[in-house]
């Protein structure tokens, strides 16, 4: 537990500010960041990407309620299992 509490830390996604402004600021950086992270995935990749993934949460790189990124492609295929998801 110490060293994945360690590990969020460096992260930056240990629990955040009660500030509702600033999370929701961080929020969206931490997706533009995950964005990011993807599309170099998906363009070194050479047969597919792989992304693990809360079973509820949505897919990597969307931003919910904004306007998706096009640069980043829709999970072709994933398998769900009671918590986790692969995309």
């Amino acid at each position: 537990k110490k060293d994945m509490a360690m590990l969020h830390s460096l992260l930056g996604t240990a629990t955040m500010s009660e500030n509702k402004g600033e999370s929701e600021e961080a929020e969206k950086a931490r997706l533009k960041e995950e964005q990011k992270l993807l599309a170099a995935a998906c363009n070194a990749a050479t047969r597919r990407v792989v992304v693990k993934r809360p079973a509820n949460a949505l897919p990597l790189g969307s931003l919910g309620e904004e306007e998706d990124d096009d640069d980043i492609p829709a999970p072709s295929y994933d398998i769900r299992g009671n918590i986790n998801r692969w995309d």
